[in-house]
């Protein structure tokens, strides 16, 4: 089941991250204040009671990107980063957000993911990542 997240959450993002992650780690304090934030938004997977995976997004004006998407180790290659995806575009689409934009470490075997669901290559910012460049992709939302 797929749900907008709230601050009982918070705990289980926490987790989340600090295992898929080893930069750029949010705080529970910065994750909190993100759930209370009219511009960005969390989605989070549950499966038998257990969150499993999260997506967030940051929102603007006709566009959103992509802060971050999780699942947990032992669920992925079950479909859920897919269908949180899903779930998040159509929540922006009803937003009137047309354009999706994601940052991913150039050496990020997820690439391929992103590139399955339709996400195209823009650019490169060099040294995004401290000493790693990122790739720049965006969807268009139809």
């Amino acid at each position: 089941m797929i749900k907008v997240a709230n601050n009982q959450d918070v705990e289980s993002i926490f987790q989340l991250q600090q295992q898929a992650f080893t930069h750029e780690k949010w705080t529970k304090e910065v994750i909190a204040a993100d759930l209370v934030d009219d511009q960005k938004v969390y989605f989070v997977y549950e499966k038998q009671g257990k969150i499993v995976g999260f997506v967030s997004f940051l929102l603007a004006v006709e566009t959103a990107d992509i802060l971050q998407i999780v699942v947990a180790p032992n669920y992925q290659h079950q479909g859920i980063g897919q269908s949180l995806l899903k779930y998040g575009f159509a929540y922006l689409k009803d937003q009137k957000i047309q354009k999706v934009f994601l940052e991913v470490r150039q050496h990020n075997s997820a690439r391929e993911f992103y590139q399955k669901l339709g996400f195209v290559y823009l650019n490169t910012r060099k040294n995004y990542y401290g000493t790693e460049d990122a790739l720049v992709y965006q969807y268009v939302l139809n």
